[in-house]
C-alpha cells in the first residue's frame, strides 16, 4: 500500500479552500502547536492563563493568514513564515503598554464585506452553533469576544478558577 503524502502547495491550496483536515496535517507535519508552546513558555514571563491566550492568538493568526492566502512560497519556506508570525506576536505582546487585540472568527465574520451572501451564511452557521452550546459556554464566549474580558477577569466574575474558564472557552 502506498501512502500519499500531500505536498506543501497542495496543503496550502486545501487550507485556502476551507479544508480543516489540511490545517491539522500541516500543523502536525511542522509540530506547530508544540513548537509555539515551547517558544511562548521560554520567552514570556506571564501567568499561565495569559501565555495560553497568547498561544491561542498566535495559532489563530497563523490559520487566518494561511486561509486568506497571505503566504507566498516564492518568498520563503512555510516554516519560516509560521515562526515569523509567532515571533512577531510574542514581540508585540511584550511591548510596554501593548493593548491586546483579539482577532476572532466572530470579528472576521462581522468585518468581511466582500460577499454578503457568504457573510450571511457564515453568520447563520455561527448563530446556530452558538445556540446549541450550553449556557455556561455561551456566557464565556460572550464575555471573551464581545466584552473582551481576560481569563482572569472572567474567572473573578464567574467565581471560577482560570483553568476552568479557559476550558469552557475552548
Amino acid at each position: 500500500m502506498t501512502l500519499f503524502l500531500a505536498t506543501e502547495s497542495d496543503l496550502l491550496y486545501r487550507i485556502k479552500s476551507g479544508d480543516h483536515s489540511a490545517e491539522r496535517e500541516l500543523f502536525k507535519r511542522y509540530s506547530v502547536m508544540e513548537r509555539i508552546e515551547n517558544m511562548v513558555h521560554a520567552r514570556v514571563q506571564a501567568p499561565l492563563s495569559d501565555r495560553r491566550d497568547l498561544i491561542g492568538d498566535i495559532l489563530f493568526s497563523i490559520l487566518i493568514s494561511l486561509r486568506k492566502g497571505y503566504f507566498d512560497p516564492q518568498r520563503g519556506e512555510i516554516g519560516s513564515y509560521i515562526w515569523g508570525i509567532a515571533r512577531n506576536k510574542i514581540r508585540d505582546y511584550m511591548k510596554p503598554g501593548y493593548a491586546r487585540q483579539t482577532f476572532t472568527i466572530i470579528e472576521e465574520i462581522l468585518l468581511d464585506e466582500e460577499d454578503n451572501s457568504f457573510l450571511e451564511e457564515r453568520r447563520d452557521h455561527l448563530k446556530a452553533a452558538l445556540s446549541r452550546l450550553d449556557q455556561k459556554y455561551r456566557e464565556v464566549i460572550f464575555m471573551r469576544y464581545y466584552e473582551e474580558m481576560s481569563i482572569n477577569e472572567m474567572a473573578r466574575k464567574l467565581r471560577l478558577e482560570p483553568p476552568q474558564v479557559y476550558n469552557r472557552i475552548h
